[in-house]
């Protein structure tokens, strides 16, 4: 070990370089994971600075001269190894099958976010092309003192309609006023944007009804679901 570090620290620059690249040109060919080449390329930075704590001399720079002969020598008898490895690495892939094209006709996605997110864009778009859509979207945030988000609410305007959408306050923030201050500033937004109306709902176990009654809002219909639960839909002048 004291020759190994003798060895770097007396100026062993090319051994480390040769060793890092004979270790990295096997991790390729191995098809080894990133995380194990990040490892020896951070192995061979950490040996660079202990040139500055360990003394040259000659003893030292004969160490070196042999472990680069060493080092030769083994690297001509590892190399068919590692070309074998390249070898059998691109054949191994080359003999993978390719993924299967999806089957013509109907398809179940679970995943669809990238699908909903293609099929919406395409929607918004022909909408743009053919009818008289415009859409609004933005968020207000309320922070702490130290700057943090302590609740939100999402706007989209459609036709001079705004939907009041995602609305959050975080629970050790609720109680303090938080959620009216965040209403009653989506109202003066959406109204300096256009909208004439506002709507939002709600579910039975929210228990977030009074709150938007006292807000002003009245309640437009009840959708309830055969599971039991009702859902309410709300709408205020502006």
């Amino acid at each position: 070990m004291m020759s190994v570090l003798n060895t770097l620290g007396s100026g062993g620059l090319v051994t480390v370089f040769l060793f890092t690249g004979l270790a990295l040109g096997f991790a390729w060919a191995l098809d080894l994971p990133q995380r194990a080449r990040v490892w020896i390329i951070g192995i061979a930075v950490a040996s660079l600075p202990l040139s500055q704590f360990l003394p040259a001399g000659n003893p030292f720079r004969e160490q070196i001269a042999q472990s680069l002969g060493a080092l030769l020598v083994g690297a001509v008898f590892i190399s068919p190894i590692l070309v074998y490895a390249v070898v059998i690495r691109k054949l191994r892939r080359r003999a993978e099958p390719p993924p299967p094209p999806p089957r013509q006709g109907l398809g179940l996605i679970e995943e669809d976010a990238a699908l909903n997110a293609d099929m919406h864009a395409k929607l918004v778009a022909m909408n743009l092309e053919l009818g008289p859509y415009e859409k609004v979207v933005f968020s207000l945030v309320h922070r702490d003192s130290r700057g943090e988000i302590e609740g939100a609410l999402r706007v989209i305007i459609v036709l001079g309609r705004a939907e009041f959408t995602t609305f959050w306050v975080e629970p050790e923030a609720r109680g303090k006023g938080i959620g009216g201050i965040l209403i009653r500033a989506a109202e003066n937004e959406a109204r300096m944007r256009g909208a004439t109306v506002a709507v939002l709902d709600t579910f039975s176990w929210q228990n977030a009804m009074p709150f938007y009654e006292k807000a002003g809002f009245r309640r437009a219909y009840t959708r309830a679901f055969p599971a039991g639960p009702e859902q309410y839909f709300y709408e205020k002048e502006l």
